[in-house]
């Protein structure tokens, strides 16, 4: 699931080995159109369930444009998760993490979250593969994560 190229990653839904998502999906992104917005380079980083995958740590591009997600199997590529992590552009100029991040968590099978701030965009995910005697395999068994960042432009 990715946004496209204008648009900001600003939620996601989350399942384990069932598609709880709206639509019957394993994963979801909640994207929203942004005026003179676009993506550059990118890298994908994989991981493993329960994994904090953080942009702003694992790669120059700190924007995440994408995920996959895996209910079972390695289906990412030989990974359990991914985050397609992409340097942004606003107005000509680069933009990213200020560096004033959070993760926010939730238990629920097919649930949602969002960022709750309107300067902040996502940056990182937690996934969870099947959920083992009905947790997540984010902390605290929690089912998914976002990492939500403050986004400023880059001096």
């Amino acid at each position: 699931n990715r946004c496209d190229g204008d648009q900001l990653v600003v939620g996601a839904c989350g399942s384990g080995f069932n598609a709880d998502c709206p639509g019957g999906a394993f994963t979801l992104v909640e994207c929203c159109r942004v005026p003179e917005f676009y993506y550059g380079s990118c890298e994908v980083r994989g991981g493993t369930w329960g994994e904090l995958l953080a942009c702003p740590d694992l790669s120059d591009g700190h924007l995440v444009e994408g995920v996959c997600e895996s209910g079972r199997g390695e289906a990412c590529n030989g990974h359990a998760g991914e985050v397609e992590c992409c340097v942004g552009h606003m107005q000509g100029r680069d933009i990213g993490s200020t560096g004033q991040c959070t993760w926010l968590f939730n238990g629920g099978f097919g649930s949602t979250l969002e960022c709750g701030r309107d300067d902040e965009v996502v940056m990182g995910r937690c996934s969870t593969g099947g959920g083992s005697g009905g947790n997540g395999d984010c902390p605290e068994g929690n089912v998914h994560g976002i990492y939500c960042c403050e986004i400023d432009f880059f001096e």
